[in-house]
């Protein structure tokens, strides 16, 4: 499985590949989280139980457990 900044190239462009861990549901969230998941969800006009597309083809809950899953990968 590709991780997170696995790099497919190609003859024009780097393509980076998000892990499908970052997809999973996320568990335990802490206020924190969710406060900044919410924000980055607001600012593209959404919420996580939004159940409209959004343009990364993406339900909004899978987004928004993958920002989460983001931060933490972040923090470590």
């Amino acid at each position: 499985m590709k991780k997170l900044n696995d790099k497919i190239r190609t003859e024009k462009d780097t393509l980076y590949i998000f892990s499908n861990d970052f997809f999973t549901e996320a568990v335990g969230i802490t206020e924190k989280e969710n406060e900044v998941a919410t924000k980055f969800l607001s600012i593209i006009g959404t919420t996580k139980d939004d159940d409209e597309e959004i343009m990364l083809v993406l339900q909004p809950q899978q987004l928004y457990n993958s920002l989460v899953n983001i931060q933490r990968y972040i923090q470590k």
